[in-house]
């Protein structure tokens, strides 16, 4: 490509030829990633943001289009640290060079050098030794060498060189990367990136570095200290697309570290490690901040999963799922979170939205609403899992209650499983009942059962479970539109107190009434008294929507008549909350071998 100017066609086809080498190479980026924390997915996010933008790229002739929307993408599909400084480095460069309808080696100049000055003030506390680094070196001498190349062609090359050598040298400015013999993987990754570029506008180039690794470092060896692989002050890396513009940058400080924030007038994404999501939740509410989009993972688990795996067989679910924070983390079983919408906002279910924000989004004129995840994100889960596991078990909520299980088949269609076994079972439950069915999975990875015979006992499992909920009202199972309009006002204006539980198919039904809580929970003892003693119950839990003080008593009295202590007591999901609304209580259980399936 020996050309001195560009139009928006040819500008997309380096783009995405550059994006194409990152995403080959995305496994070596998370072998290598140290900083700033060890958590393995620095390729992974890379991949996912730049994927992304293609997906959304206008193709155009007009130069202007093209890079203007590659910079809105980017804003809205920006993932982890290095896609958020990826992401500001292309918004200053459309901020420098949207207006142009072709692109000039001088305005790439000076375009290029707007983006890494964008790029820096994006991060609160930049660090040398990073895709910063390079961006700035690389940029710099594209901006005072250009006019000394003939062509673009010419200039890539020599400027790649610059990024090679600058990249090679981050171990000199970060002691980790030194301490692990690597380069930084974001700066790697952005590397990667311009040899893709390099290899479209200069056909000789791919011949001549067809077999040239970058950097020359040995692969990352596991570590096996997870106190030193695992040293960050917070735990969650935390992302927000907010709409419009953000300036609140000074006070987010105080909810964690790492901070990425790129936009413009129409959006913005903020990019954080903290340790409390939904506190920033409240804060953007607060300030009148409306959230489109948010992702929550915790580094601590992929570091424990990549440092001190504790079974081949990874375990994933849905946030429907009710176990205890503890439970999740001990088996490290893996969850995705569904969404909750709410007068313009986006919550994350058990990530980014609790009761005490719940309670009043129930009593709200914008009635609360649930979703299930994106098959990208779901797939994205699918694939990091897939570096670490030899096979997956998925167990979804009830296909009769939401659409997640069509989301995972969706999802497992397209992931790169590369041989492995993914298996999804519909659960046909929800709530407490879907937690001890996932939690059976994860006790029975830590035996000698193999995936299929874990499945076959999952399928069996499931056909005992059983829940009882006892409902304070009708009230929010009418305004979800889980009960019909008819009969719930009809039980509201009697004040019935019903049960639900779910049918052998997983949908949602009620049955048995009582004109007091009281008499309620009388029914479910009974009910639950009498399958005890006729057919046995091996495992049962306790699960409360905000009603500590009723699941205490639910638990008191089980332990009476049942002989042993429940699996775990957990407040339900917003998901579920939202159709049984504030106060319910749930006794959920598994069946004995005298079972009658």
């Amino acid at each position: 490509m020996n050309k001195q100017t560009l139009d928006g066609n040819q500008f997309y086809k380096l783009f995405r030829s550059g994006v194409g080498t990152v995403v080959a190479q995305k496994e070596i980026l998370n072998s290598t990633n140290v900083f700033p924390v060890m958590d393995g997915d620095t390729g992974t996010n890379l991949m996912m943001t730049l994927t992304s933008i293609l997906d959304e790229t206008k193709i155009s002739s007009d130069f202007s289009v093209v890079i203007n929307s590659i910079s809105d993408a980017a804003i809205e599909n920006a993932r982890g640290n290095s896609g958020a400084i990826f992401a500001s480095f292309l918004n200053g460069f459309s901020k420098s060079c949207g207006h142009l309808k072709e692109l000039t080696m001088e305005a790439f100049g000076l375009g290029v050098v707007k983006a890494s000055n964008e790029a820096y003030e994006s991060v609160s506390h930049p660090v040398e030794g990073t895709m910063l680094t390079v961006i700035r070196v690389w940029a710099d001498f594209i901006n005072k060498e250009y006019k000394f190349f003939a062509s673009f062609s010419d200039l890539f090359n020599e400027a790649y060189e610059k990024a090679l050598i600058t990249l090679e040298e981050t171990p000199l400015h970060l002691e980790i990367l030194n301490k692990y013999h690597v380069v930084d993987s974001g700066a790697k990754g952005f590397v990667y990136f311009l040899e893709g570029i390099n290899s479209v506008s200069d056909e000789t180039f791919l011949k001549e570095n067809n077999n040239f690794e970058i950097g020359d470092f040995k692969k990352l060896s596991i570590v096996h200290n997870e106190t030193e692989a695992f040293s960050a002050e917070n735990r969650y890396c935390c992302e927000f697309t907010l709409k419009g513009k953000f300036e609140g940058r000074k006070t987010l400080g105080s909810f964690g570290d790492e901070i990425v924030i790129t936009g413009n007038q129409r959006v913005t994404k903020v990019h954080i490690h903290s340790n409390n999501p939904i506190g920033i939740t409240e804060f953007f509410i607060k300030e009148s901040h409306f959230i489109s989009k948010a992702k929550v993972d915790d580094m601590l688990l992929q570091v424990q999963v990549r440092n001190h795996q504790k079974s081949k067989i990874g375990i994933l679910t849905d946030s429907i799922c009710d176990l205890p924070p503890a439970l999740f983390e001990k088996y490290q079983i893996h969850m995705i979170a569904l969404n909750v919408h709410s007068n313009n906002q986006t919550y994350l279910d058990k990530q980014t939205l609790n009761f005490d924000i719940l309670s009043r989004l129930l009593e709200s004129n914008s009635y609360p609403q649930s979703s299930q995840a994106d098959v990208g994100q779901i797939k994205l889960k699918l694939d990091w899992m897939l570096m670490y596991y030899e096979s997956i078990i998925v167990v979804s909520v009830s296909s009769r209650l939401s659409g997640m299980f069509e989301s995972y088949k969706k999802a497992i269609r397209v992931a790169k499983n590369n041989g492995k076994n993914i298996t999804l079972i519909d659960s046909k439950l929800n709530s407490g009942a879907q937690g001890l069915l996932v939690l059976r999975a994860a006790e029975l990875t830590l035996t000698n059962f193999t995936h299929e015979d874990i499945v076959q006992a999952l399928n069996q499992i499931a056909k005992k479970t059983r829940i009882f909920v006892s409902l304070d009202t009708f009230k929010y199972a009418v305004k979800s539109g889980r009960v019909p309009n008819i009969v719930g006002k009809f039980g509201m204006f009697l004040n019935l107190k019903p049960i639900m539980t779910l049918d052998d198919m997983g949908s949602g039904t009620a049955f048995g009434i009582a004109l007091s809580t009281k008499g309620i929970n009388k029914k479910i003892e009974k009910l639950v008294k009498y399958i005890f003693v006729n057919e046995g119950i091996v495992d049962y839990a306790i699960v409360h929507a905000a009603n500590f003080e009723m699941a205490t008593q639910y638990s008191e009295r089980f332990i009476e008549i049942l002989g042993v202590s429940p699996k775990f007591v957990s407040e339900i999901s917003s998901i579920t909350a939202i159709h049984a609304g504030k106060g319910a209580v749930a006794i959920a259980f598994i069946k004995g071998d005298n079972c009658k399936e």
